[in-house]
């Protein structure tokens, strides 16, 4: 099937040729498959083993990629005899108000390969991505899953290079900066976070994730030879004890020999590759959304409210001009419900230090008057977020949120997960679940990369899994404007996350310094502003404190303004770790973002994204002429643009700028 012809006749033939049923004893060594419009093929190869190799157009991605599943004498891939095959195209719509799209279409070929072994190989084929995973019909109520095999071997010919970041343990919640090395310079030793990236020499990008997990540990990848990289999981945990900071988390220190425990029938989690020609095509990728479970029939989500949220633990209540002292108490947060109401922003989140560090989690500091702030919050449209630490919550789940709910509150912070075995994300899915019971919103910390709970529970408004700005607050290895720029290419292909923007003290990174009390960012203040357009977070944080932003009424007028979802997105331009440009639509209102690392970059935004026949007004936030030297320094502009416009955008080192254009009213 050639590009550019009408896709659907031609599946619909592929459909009628392929969805038959096969003899038992007929054994069909090599299938090939395409993905709808043919930019992406898979070879599978069905002897002794499954084997597939991945095609975009005539270049091989992956020279050979082995897939298998161990589950005591029961062994899925092992000399596989397949006895009935279906290939059709699907195209699915999926609305999404918490998301980058109001609606998403996604098309794809689905390919099924039952074996007569009792399980099968499901295969997705979308223009974008390819995904696999296994589905057993073994007749018994619990299995052990002794592992999962995933092996590939990418072509020799070429040198490929991996941007990833390597996790320190398994007790640990996704917080390192990437790193760039040839593949068979990675280290061997080392188990890889996903997402990781494979870039290729004439610039094609492969994104290697796992999507839709559930019940089943996440996946890493570890490098095997030169030129291999293979899956790895988190074995059940056997002995855990309380860890990490004032032992708010619960560690593994000793594991099963097992990954999972499962029934004998269930589908596993997809193993996705996505495949993008320009690196731009990263940024709006959604087959994580679309490969994850759908909301419950009959479930009522209509009561989730995104927006964006004060924080106070970044800029430790760095408060002036106020006749009382500021910290952890009635008055302090007042101020920040006063603030939130007087900007239009829906929530404060209230952090570490409401609660006793001992006994119950409903003990609240006598400082604190937590019901009177929320009849004050609830007088003025503000919604308020509770920090909690998950083991403190686990022991009394139901009680704290009753309790919760009695007295008004939004939403839970929940943090210090740290841990991605099985066990930990199927209690990660009972947290959801009950907290959408009591209609509590979640935004969660401390914790791995999103791994498919965002359609079925769209009262997890965040999710963490990221070196957030938090870093740059005094501990080591701060974030950067290259790391700032990496993160929405890869980390984000997972889904929503949580970096916590806003910084105010802008500062080069030669001038940056670890101020724990009056922390900075390193990059401009439109670097900044762009990361509230560029990163997605339906629940997104202003992390500075409310004085800071009252001293700067044109940057807090673009803070009130953005939207935390979208409606529509348009990658415009990019190039990992380098620089960034997209555009995004709120009903009628565009916001364009760009934002850059290293040395200054001057971009230009074609508008032609705009519909036709009416004239449009742009306010744009830039980076000012000594941004370089003060990164605080911005101008703003207004003028009128057309879809024929094209925005010429100076971007500082480590700079950035905003645009919202709106419709001229007649």
């Amino acid at each position: 099937m050639k590009e550019g012809r009408s896709f659907i006749p031609a599946a619909a033939l592929l459909a009628a040729l392929l969805s038959m049923l096969a003899a038992p004893n007929l054994v069909h060594s090599q299938i090939s498959l395409q993905s709808p419009s043919g930019k992406l093929s898979i070879q599978l190869e069905l002897e002794d083993s499954l084997r597939f190799a991945l095609q975009a157009g005539e270049q091989t991605l992956f020279r050979e990629a082995t897939l298998a599943m161990a589950a005591g004498e029961r062994q899925a891939g092992a000399r596989p005899e397949l006895v009935r095959q279906q290939v059709e195209y699907q195209e699915e719509q999926i609305g999404n108000h918490l998301g980058i799209s109001r609606r998403l279409t996604v098309r794809y070929q689905r390919a099924l390969f039952e074996f007569r072994e009792g399980y099968s190989l499901e295969f997705r084929l979308f223009d974008n991505g390819v995904a696999y995973r296994f589905v057993t019909g073994w007749e018994t109520d619990s299995l052990t899953i002794d592992d999962e095999t995933l092996r590939i071997e990418l072509p020799g010919e070429e040198k490929v290079e991996a941007i990833y970041s390597a996790a320190l343990s398994l007790n640990g919640s996704y917080e390192e900066l990437y790193q760039k090395k040839p593949v068979g310079q990675l280290p061997g030793d080392s188990l890889l976070y996903c997402p990781l990236l494979l870039a290729f020499p004439n610039g094609c990008k492969v994104g290697i994730l796992d999507a839709g997990v559930v019940d089943y540990p996440a996946m890493y990848l570890q490098k095997r030879g030169r030129r291999s990289l293979i899956a790895r999981f988190p074995r059940y945990p056997k002995t855990i004890v309380p860890g990490s900071w004032r032992e708010y988390a619960l560690y593994a220190v000793e594991r099963e020999d097992y990954i999972a425990r499962s029934p004998g029938q269930r589908a596993y989690p997809w193993r996705l590759f996505i495949v993008a020609r320009e690196d731009k095509e990263l940024l709006d990728n959604q087959l994580a959304l679309a490969l994850s479970s759908p909301p419950e029939p009959g479930a009522d989500h209509s009561w989730v409210r995104p927006g964006k949220s004060t924080w106070d633990w970044w800029h430790d209540n760095s408060l002036a001009g106020l006749p009382f002292g500021a910290g952890m108490n009635t008055e302090t947060y007042r101020h920040y419900i006063d603030f939130a109401a007087r900007h239009g922003i829906e929530y404060i989140t209230i952090d570490e230090g409401w609660s006793a560090v001992e006994g119950s989690v409903l003990d609240v500091v006598p400082e604190m008057d937590l019901p009177g702030l929320h009849q004050y919050a609830k007088s003025k449209g503000v919604g308020i977020f509770l920090w909690v630490a998950f083991r403190r919550l686990q022991g009394e789940m139901e009680e704290a949120m009753a309790q919760f709910r009695e007295w008004g509150t939004a939403g839970l912070k929940v943090d210090f997960f740290e841990r991605d075995d099985q066990l930990m994300l199927t209690q990660i899915e009972q947290l959801a679940r009950q907290a959408a019971a009591h209609r509590l919103l979640l935004n969660l910390h401390g914790i791995c990369k999103p791994f498919g709970l965002q359609r079925k529970y769209p009262n997890i408004l965040n999710h963490e899994g990221v070196k957030g700005l938090e870093n740059n607050k005094g501990f080591s290895r701060p974030t950067t404007p290259e790391y700032a720029l990496q993160i929405p290419y890869i980390r984000m292909l997972a889904g929503y996350m949580d970096y916590t923007p806003g910084a105010l003290r802008n500062r080069s990174p030669a001038n940056f310094c670890s101020s724990p009390g009056q922390p900075m960012s390193m990059g401009t203040r439109c670097h900044q502003l762009a990361m509230y357009v560029l990163y997605f977070a339906p629940l997104q944080m202003l992390c500075d404190s409310p004085t800071e932003y009252e001293k700067s009424p044109e940057t807090m007028a673009f803070l009130s303004a953005v939207p935390a979802v979208w409606d529509e997105t348009i990658p415009l331009g990019g190039k990992v770790g380098e620089y960034a440009l997209i555009a995004r639509r709120k009903g009628e209102d565009w916001y364009v973002a760009a934002m850059a690392a290293g040395e200054a970059r001057e971009l230009e935004a074609g508008l032609s994204f705009l519909p036709g026949g009416r004239q449009y007004e742009a306010t744009v936030w830039m980076d000012g002429p000594n941004a370089r030297r003060f990164g605080e320094d911005f101008q703003i502009s207004k003028q009128t643009v057309s879809p024929a416009s094209k925005k010429a955008l100076s971007l500082a080192p480590g700079g950035g700028a905003v645009m919202i254009i709106s419709p001229v009213k007649k």
